[in-house]
């Protein structure tokens, strides 16, 4: 079986989302939306390591968020998504990734990243 890691990428500010907290961090029935997210991709049996991208300063609502999840340590992203992408290859030392993004209304976006060097 091929090794498949999945980086996710939760260092946005979500300023359009609003509210007091970033909303990957907001609550969405009970649990932070990223608890969520990491619960779909444990689930995933072709994933067998995950790592979660978050920015500086997010380390306290990250750990509360995925409590008794087994993860490795965040990576700490960079000042743009582009940069937090290439800051979680590097940290896996993977060459390529594919980053989709759902950006509402419908729209969405996908970007393949190659690490040069």
């Amino acid at each position: 079986m091929t090794r498949c890691a999945a980086l996710i990428v939760a260092a946005g500010r979500g300023s359009r989302f609003g509210g007091p907290v970033p909303k990957q961090y907001a609550p969405l029935n009970g649990r932070a939306v990223l608890r969520h997210t990491l619960d779909v991709f444990q689930s995933i049996a072709s994933i067998q390591d995950i790592r979660v991208v978050i920015a500086a300063g997010d380390e306290a609502l990250y750990a509360a968020s995925v409590e008794g999840a087994r993860l490795a340590p965040p990576v700490i992203g960079g000042s743009s998504r582009q940069q937090s992408v290439l800051n979680g290859l590097e940290d896996r030392g993977g060459r390529y990734g594919l980053e989709t993004m759902c950006v509402g209304g419908g729209q969405g976006m996908a970007m393949i990243v190659e690490r040069l060097g």
